[in-house]
């Protein structure tokens, strides 16, 4: 009991400093400000359809995330890694009393944690921008 609480420990040290590492990516503010954009440029779509403004506002919205959250997820998950060993801190990390695949599902979770972040804040987004049409 005693090593899965420390496995799971070191995993979410890894976890939050993955996090920590995404969030001061320059690529993801640029993503994130895109898919602001795009669902931006609905309102404008909104207003020329006749009488569907708030669906298309949802539509969009809706698919501005999806498709920026995967694009998200694959700069995110081949940026990190390259950046771990072009720096090659993943040397003196491994050598520690820590096995690889809580290296790997440290990572993992932390791309997830980053990716749910990022979600809820486009979904708020979207939400602003709904409740700013009345729907």
């Amino acid at each position: 009991m005693r090593a899965m609480t420390a496995s799971i420990q070191r995993m979410w040290a890894i976890a939050l400093n993955t996090l920590r590492e995404a969030v001061r990516n320059k690529v993801l503010a640029i993503l994130v400000l895109f898919a602001v954009a795009l669902m931006a440029f609905s309102l404008v779509l909104g207003q020329l359809s006749l009488h569907e403004e708030v669906r298309i506002i949802k539509d969009l919205g809706l698919a501005a995330t999806s498709l920026f959250g995967v694009v998200i997820a694959l700069f995110l998950g081949v940026n990190l890694l390259s950046k771990e060993l072009e720096r090659k801190t993943v040397y003196a990390i491994i050598p520690k009393p820590l096995h690889r695949w809580e290296f790997l599902l440290g990572k993992y979770f932390g791309l997830a944690l980053t990716l749910v972040a990022l979600v809820g804040l486009m979904s708020v987004i979207l939400a602003a921008f709904l409740s700013a049409q009345g729907g």
